[in-house]
């Protein structure tokens, strides 16, 4: 027994020098200067002895490096990383980071240096969020010079269509619109569509696959022009859609966005319009969801009713599970979720429930449900959203308690990392810095200390 006391005693001995002397050290320069986070989660991060960790440890501080302004230290960290994905991966990372600053020549230097060709691969990823940038500043054109590179097919409408919401958001639907239909001319019509198309095999008929991200993004600035309130516009696009399936798409995200706005005459009237199999269940859904919120309740339930009745689909009841717990009525509530066919479902909607009574004051039932999921990523995401509400509510002990008794190692890292943005983003720098600090795995504290750098 006296021996494992001053086992125990040496032990703790060398884990305070440890923790300690790192932050003596780090303390003695400024703590709020972001160039020194960054260097000291990089001694950290050349101490790591695992292969793994230390290029995830890379990744994150080159990241920040960039997102800081100082892309040679960003590369120069490349170098450092041992693994081919993760070294595509950071170089992805850094060029979309080089776009957002405005460095359209080096983004595209980096972007055109990666080599991985998978079909959701580093390098269309890459392209494509630099386009998305250069037309969101209104170089449509250039944005379409990027995304032409992009080998394969599919791949490259899907920019496009990246291309062309961009612009939407932009407010110039128009615009948006004339570079939609790009998708379906620069490209499809030009003489090398059919060996390619073919090579994709992605859908058994080419008049789909030619058309599809054409008709999608017709939808989505359908559904943009509906947000905005501009549902004659709206209806307008999805009209123009020479599809069947295409506008029923673009309609019931339409109708979705009226039951957003509590517009549910408009909602139910344009669901009509759907001539496609199922194609209105989202929309009604999103009604239930809409009476719900405003507290019309025995509307909600008789609609969520006739839904299951029509389509066997019971989702629409966890809208009233939601909402009922947002009203205080708990069992209702819980009855609503449990009821629910979907394992997966059902535990989802605990999770979120959970959350609902943590914003309430209610910790120890929401703890308590919390124990019902048996999902272990539902799970354990729900211990990590209660951790950090509790941090946004100041209680960061408490969120620290829950999170290190109810998760594993790892999760729980994960926890302590994003405690320690959270309380940066609220403007506890020195308590983010301390918490950051803390984290016992080297690989967490990197991460913490360089995002902490790009608050």
């Amino acid at each position: 027994m006296k021996l494992n006391i001053l086992l125990m005693g040496f032990l703790f001995q060398i884990f305070y020098f440890s923790v300690g002397s790192a932050q003596t050290k780090f303390l003695s320069c400024d703590v709020y200067s972001k160039t020194c986070l960054l260097q000291e989660a990089q001694k950290i991060a050349d101490t790591i002895t695992e292969v793994d960790p230390r290029d995830e440890a890379y990744y994150w501080v080159a990241v920040a490096s960039a997102s800081n302004g100082n892309i040679k230290n960003a590369m120069d960290l490349v170098k450092k990383i041992e693994s081919f994905i993760t070294r595509e991966e950071t170089l992805a990372e850094l060029s979309i980071v080089e776009a957002k600053l405005g460095n359209f020549n080096s983004a595209l230097e980096i972007a055109g240096s990666i080599l991985d060709a998978r079909h959701n691969s580093s390098r269309i990823k890459a392209l494509e969020n630099i386009a998305v940038e250069q037309a969101a500043r209104g170089d449509v054109l250039a944005a379409f010079d990027t995304v032409v590179t992009i080998n394969n097919p599919y791949r490259r409408s899907q920019a496009q269509s990246a291309i062309a919401l961009s612009v939407a958001h932009t407010g110039d639907i128009p615009k948006a619109i004339k570079t939609a239909s790009k998708i379906a001319t620069d490209y499809w019509f030009s003489p090398d569509q059919n060996s390619l198309k073919v090579a994709s095999g992605l859908v058994s008929r080419s008049g789909e696959f030619d058309n599809y991200w054409f008709f999608e993004t017709l939808a989505r600035i359908a559904e943009y022009q509906a947000d905005k309130g501009d549902i004659r516009g709206a209806l307008q696009t999805s009209r123009a859609i020479p599809d069947f399936s295409g506008r029923a798409r673009a309609l019931s995200l339409i109708a979705v966005k009226q039951a957003q706005n509590k517009k549910f005459e408009s909602a139910m009237a344009i669901a009509t319009q759907i001539d496609t199999a199922y194609g209105d269940i989202e929309p009604l859904i999103a009604i239930v969801g809409g009476l719900t919120d405003e507290g019309s309740f025995d509307a909600a339930v008789e609609l969520a009713q006739s839904i299951k009745a029509a389509y066997g689909d019971d989702r629409a009841f966890a809208h009233l599970a939601l909402s009922s717990a947002w009203h205080d009525k708990f069992e209702t509530s819980l009855n609503y979720a449990q009821g629910l066919a979907s394992e997966a479902h059902r535990n989802q909607i605990f999770s979120e429930i959970s959350v609902v009574m943590v914003k309430k004051g209610l910790i120890d039932e929401a703890l308590s449900l919390v124990k019902r999921i048996t999902t272990q990523h539902i799970y354990e995401a729900s211990i990590k959203e209660i951790s950090l509400i509790l941090t946004r509510e100041k209680r960061v002990d408490l969120a620290i308690k829950v999170s290190s008794s109810l998760l594993s190692v790892q999760n729980y890292n994960d926890t302590m990392l994003n405690i320690s943005v959270e309380q940066a983003r609220a403007g506890d720098v020195k308590e983010a810095v301390e918490t950051a600090i803390s984290i016992e795995d080297l690989m967490s504290r990197v991460i913490a200390l360089s995002r902490l750098a790009t608050i």
